[in-house]
This record gives C-alpha cells, structure tokens and sequence, in this order.
C-alpha cells in the first residue's frame, strides 16, 4: 500500500507542472496584419495603407493596368508586361482615386500575382504606383526606394468596389486611352 500511494504521489507531482505548463502554451499570441487594419476596417492611422488610401493626396491623372508577369528577355528574371491600360484625368481621376481612398485593410495570401497597376499623379508628378493581387488580397506599396506588399479588404465592399471600377475601366477602353469612368448600371460608383 505504502509502494502505490508514493507512485500516486509521484505521479501527481509529475503531471502538476505539465498541466500548468499547457495552459500557458494554449495562449494565443496576438496577430498583426501587415495591412494596418482589421480585416474590412479601416486602416490604422499610422500604416502605409492609410498613407497610400485615405491620405492620398489630389490628383489630377490616374492610370490603370492590366498587367501579367513574363520572363524578362535579357536576364532570365521576370518582368512586369503591361496588357491594357488606360488613363483618366481631371475630375475623371479624381473619382477614381475616392475609390482607392475606401479601402479597407485586410488579411493576404503569400501568392501575390498582381493582375493590376494603378499610378496616381498630379501635375505630372507620380505619387503613388501600386500593383494589386485580388486573389491574394495584397497590393504594393512605396518605402523609400523600395516597395512592401501590404494586405486589403479585396472581398469586402471597397475591395470589391475598386475590382468593378478597374475592370468597367479596362472592358470599355480601347488598348491604350484616355477616356472617361464607366458608369454601372443605376447604382453607378462614381
């Protein structure tokens, strides 16, 4: 009796600590998106994707891609091949661009295929290029000299909004214009 009590005790002094131990592993470290935001909320006012969206200054002329990775011709690296493109200027841009400044952050996939590039300027002066993924839910964004891919809301309402804008754009251009923003139906976004 003496033997099965001490192993009971040792034992229980042996699984004690593990069941401790577990409820500290359990606990769940906090996620950060790289987006700025929660996933359909608005960017934090300190990320590059409020800088790039919501404080995105005037513009005055907006071009829009679609655009597919190829193999680059001379050193066996891949290159950016632009497909169709269009650009709108004056108050046309500036329509465009309060659709960019909607978006919202979201949570990416690590895919990143961009099928567009969109490119902001005002008085000739580029502020902002930027190629976005839809599948994967990213987009790219200026640092100094280089760039990040930073994650958007591409399922929510602004996320869709900016991929009916950009493809209403593209379908009614010819393969390189200026022309004016589709509009959609009776619910027109712009």
């Amino acid at each position: 009796m003496f033997r099965l009590t001490l192993i009971v005790i040792t034992a229980l002094l042996l699984v004690l600590p593990i069941a401790g131990r577990s409820q500290h592993v359990r606990k769940q470290p906090q996620k950060r998106h790289i987006g700025g935001g929660e996933s359909g909320g608005t960017p934090n006012e300190d990320s590059l994707l409020y800088k790039y969206t919501r404080g995105l200054a005037r513009v005055d002329r907006v071009e829009i891609s679609e655009v597919r990775f190829a193999p680059a011709a001379t050193n066996g690296g891949s290159e950016t091949k632009i497909i169709k493109s269009v650009a709108f200027q004056g108050v046309e841009a500036e329509k465009f661009a309060s659709v960019w400044r909607d978006l919202n952050g979201g949570t990416g996939a690590g895919c990143f295929s961009p099928a567009y590039l969109v490119k902001f300027y005002f008085d000739e002066r580029l502020l902002l290029g930027s190629t976005i993924c839809f599948h994967c839910h990213n987009l790219t964004l200026p640092v100094g000299e280089t760039i990040e891919i930073h994650s958007f809301d591409a399922d929510g309402p602004t996320g869709q909004r900016l991929l009916k804008t950009v493809q209403d754009a593209l379908a009614n251009s010819s393969a390189s214009s200026y022309g004016r923003l589709p509009q959609t139906g009776t619910n027109a976004c712009l």
